[in-house]
């Protein structure tokens, strides 16, 4: 009896399989593949107000940010895997841990409302919530330290809406950690600044997290996105670089132009992390019209610091980056499924979408020279007109203090002037801003003889300003150069002659004191 019982669950099983929308065609990796749930807040920021905003009553739970945090990771192989109901599952409580389950049910109903297109039958949606996945909940981890992917969904999306490509990142040797997409204070992400550094926000929550994880390594980080989280994992790039590659899974940073520009963090210097950017093919002028798409800033065009690997695949459009999308497509939305390709066309590329992701971080997370080669060409067999590789290397490291200080680490501080110079021909922005240059004389108080090389630098970036000549001076004078330090000494109060302080350190000097 057990085994007619076994046989018929798998009949179910393959007839489900069969039947899918989308099929994953790429092998697992080696390692088994664990999912864990952790709900947790970031008492750091406020989420809820005082007062509920429908009927005016005190909250009374938690107004932390709820972060619903989704772990998949390498594990011992197991029994049990999960449906993909599951993960459908969890968008009852991701932004609520308080709910009973027939609230958690109704949430859940509610976003399978939006998720399921109207046409499509109460069979076919029992199939896809029937599709069996790698993963088995609460495996138990392996004993070794794993890097890290962080993966930020698309606007107001579950964490879950790539657990496809999570779970086989996760098999291949890849910890990733995923929290759902949702606005400052609410429910609804917004699509302003305060919205994607919420998400931001979250994806830097993660990083922090990450410590905690015995069989993660903190020290290799990427953060991939798709959409809209393909917005905020370039401003959290811009604002730390413990991120150490950038994965856009149509990422919308092409197209939030008067956004990066509010930003102003947003620039090229800041973003260094080698970048893969796997896209559907570009808008047409009429696209742009119609739907008003912000292309005012190609901010990957400008990323000179960057190692950038530019993928185009044409049998896909925006949604298809998305495995949940694939699972619940709208055959009959010609935006969605333009009817160019088939649907198991469609999954076969959205395969090659997930090896290159897989091939990128293993050349940058792991070294894997072959792993290189893979992302830098369009596969054998791939036809190009299907998929387009451009490869731009890095310029360089970027013209910053910070890099400044390293080179002049390397070069010795008397090639500061020279240094700088190299800099401004790499970007004519740098800039070296007076109270930089004072901050960084003060700090080199201990080391004297380079506290006159960039003071020289002060000097000449700022010759009308009295302060600098006053920089330099008293670096001179810690250094022993005397006379030196009277002559710019002099030179400052020629600039402000009304400067009682100026006056009497000059005296002072000049009078024997040092």
């Amino acid at each position: 009896m057990r085994a007619l019982i076994a046989i018929f669950l798998l009949c179910v099983s393959l007839a489900a399989t069969a039947a899918s929308n989308f099929t994953f065609n790429e092998s697992p990796g080696p390692f088994g593949v664990g999912f864990h749930v952790v709900q947790q807040y970031d008492y750091s920021r406020a989420y809820l107000g005082k007062f509920d905003t429908v009927s005016g009553r005190p909250i009374k739970r938690e107004r932390a940010r709820p972060i619903q945090t989704l772990i998949w990771y390498p594990a011992q192989k197991g029994h049990g895997p999960m449906r993909y109901a599951d993960y459908l599952d969890l968008s009852g409580s991701e932004d609520d841990f308080t709910r009973t389950s027939d609230e958690q049910a109704a949430a859940v109903a509610e976003g399978m409302n939006w998720l399921v297109p109207a046409k499509m039958s109460a069979e076919q949606v029992t199939r896809e919530k029937a599709q069996v996945m790698w993963a088995v909940k609460d495996a138990l981890p392996l004993a070794q330290r794993f890097p890290v992917v962080i993966y930020a969904p698309s606007f107001n999306a579950s964490a879950f809406e790539n657990a496809d490509l999570c779970e086989y990142l996760a098999s291949h040797g890849y910890v990733v950690i995923a929290s759902p997409s949702f606005g400052a204070h609410s429910r609804a992400m917004t699509d302003d600044l305060e919205g994607a550094e919420a998400q931001v926000d979250d994806i830097e929550f993660l990083i922090g997290y990450v410590q905690s994880l015995p069989y993660a390594d903190a020290s290799r980080i990427a953060v991939a996105g798709y959409s809209w989280g393909g917005v905020a994992n370039v401003f959290a790039a811009a604002k730390d670089d413990r991120i150490t590659a950038l994965v856009g899974l149509d990422g919308g940073i092409r197209y939030v132009g008067k956004l990066i520009a509010e930003a102003k963090y947003v620039v090229p210097q800041r973003l260094t992390a080698p970048y893969l950017y796997l896209r559907s093919s570009a808008p047409t002028p009429e696209e742009i019209a119609e739907r008003k798409i912000d292309v005012s800033d190609d901010l990957p065009a400008r990323m000179k610091y960057s190692d950038i690997y530019d993928v185009t695949f044409a049998s896909l459009v925006h949604y298809h980056f998305a495995s949940e999308h694939l699972r619940f497509l709208d055959t009959g939305d010609k935006a969605v499924f333009p009817g160019t390709y088939s649907l198991a066309e469609i999954s076969r590329a959205y395969g090659l979408v997930a090896r290159y992701t897989l091939n990128f971080l293993d050349a940058e997370l792991k070294n894997d020279i072959q792993a290189r080669e893979f992302v830098e060409r369009v596969p054998r067999g791939i036809s190009d007109k299907r998929v387009r590789v451009e490869v731009r290397p890095s310029t360089g490291s970027p013209p910053t203090r910070d890099a400044m200080a390293a080179e002049l680490d390397k070069r010795g501080f008397a090639s500061a002037t020279a240094v700088y110079e190299e800099m401004k021909a790499k970007d004519e922005r740098f800039t070296l801003p007076p109270f930089d240059l004072m901050t960084w004389i003060g700090k080199l108080k201990d080391r004297p003889k380079d506290a006159v090389e960039i003071g020289t630098l002060f000097v000449k970036l700022y010759p009308t300003m009295p302060g600098a000549y006053v920089w330099l001076a008293e670096a001179q004078r810690a250094a022993g150069e005397k006379p030196a330090a009277i002559e710019n000494y002099k030179k400052a109060q020629q600039l402000a002659p009304a400067n009682t302080g100026i006056a009497k350190a000059l005296e002072k000097l000049q009078s024997g004191g040092m």
